[in-house]
C-alpha cells in the first residue's frame, strides 16, 4: 500500500516536472520571439540611420551651394551661370530630400506595425507560458502536500509501533526487577540466618574454649602456690638447721 502511494506520488511529481519543462521551452520561444522582434528592429534602425546620413550629407551639399551662391553674389551682384547650376542642384537636392523623408517615414511605419504584431505574439506565448506555470506549480503542490501526508501517516504508524514495543519492554524490565528483587531478599535472608547460626555456634565454641582454658589456669594456679609454699618451709627448715649449726660451733 505504501509503495504504490510512493509510484503514485512520484508519478505524480515527474509529470508536475514535464509540465515545468513545457512550460520553460515555452517561455524560451517567447524569449526568443522577442529577441527576433528586437534584432529586426535595430536593422530597420541602422537602416533609417544611414538614410539620415545620406539627408545629412545632402543638406550639406545644399548649404555649401547656398555660400557659394551668397559668394558668387557679393562678389558680382548678379545670378549668372555659375549661380543658375547651383540653383539647379539646390532643387534636385531638395526633390531627393523629399524623397528620402517619405521613404524614412515609410520604413518606420512598417517597422512599428511589425514590432507590434511581434510584440503581441510574444505577449500572448508569454500569457500561454504563465498559465501553464501555474498548473505545473499548482500540481507540484498538490503532488508536495500528498507527499507529507503520507510522510505523516507512516511517521504516526511507526511511533504507534515503538510505544507499544516500549510498553512491552518496560513491563517485561519490571517485571525482571521484581524477581530478581525478591531472589535478591530471599539471598540475604538465608544468609543472614546463616550468619546468625554461625556466630552463635562461635559464641557457644568461644565461651566453652574460656571456660576450659580459666579451669586450666585455677589448676595451674594452685599447683604453683602448694609447690611455692613447699619450698618456702623446706628452705626455712635449712635455715634454721644452719642457724643451729653455726650456734654450737
Amino acid at each position: 500500500m505504501a509503495q504504490a502511494k510512493k509510484d503514485s506520488t512520484k508519478s505524480t511529481l515527474q509529470s508536475a516536472g514535464e509540465k515545468i519543462g513545457d512550460v520553460l521551452s515555452k517561455a524560451k520561444d517567447s524569449i526568443v520571439a522577442f529577441g527576433g522582434t528586437v534584432a529586426t528592429r535595430s536593422k530597420e534602425m541602422m537602416d533609417v540611420a544611414k538614410l539620415n546620413a545620406q539627408k545629412a550629407k545632402l543638406s550639406g551639399e545644399i548649404d555649401e551651394s547656398y555660400r557659394a551662391i551668397g559668394k558668387a553674389t557679393y562678389e558680382s551682384g548678379n545670378l549668372k551661370k555659375d549661380l543658375a547650376e547651383h540653383g539647379d542642384r539646390i532643387k534636385n537636392n531638395g526633390a531627393e530630400l523629399k524623397k528620402i523623408d517619405e521613404e524614412i517615414e515609410r520604413v518606420k511605419a512598417e517597422a512599428d506595425d511589425e514590432a507590434a504584431d511581434r510584440m503581441d505574439t510574444a505577449k500572448e506565448k508569454a500569457e500561454e507560458t504563465g498559465t501553464a506555470a501555474k498548473k505545473a506549480g499548482s500540481a507540484t503542490k498538490t503532488a508536495a502536500r500528498k507527499t507529507a501526508s503520507s510522510a505523516k501517516a507512516a511517521v504516526k504508524k511507526t511511533g504507534t509501533g515503538t510505544k507499544t514495543t516500549a510498553k512491552k519492554t518496560g513491563t517485561a524490565a519490571k517485571t525482571a526487577a521484581k524477581k530478581t528483587g525478591t531472589t535478591t531478599k530471599t539471598a540475604v535472608r538465608k544468609t543472614g540466618t546463616e550468619a546468625k547460626t554461625a556466630a552463635k555456634k562461635t559464641g557457644t565454641a568461644a565461651k566453652t574454649a574460656a571456660k576450659k582454658t580459666g579451669a586450666a589456669t585455677k589448676t595451674a594456679a594452685r599447683k604453683s602456690a602448694t609447690a611455692t609454699k613447699t619450698a618456702a618451709k623446706k628452705s626455712a627448715a635449712a635455715t634454721k638447721t644452719a642457724a643451729k649449726k653455726a650456734a654450737n660451733s
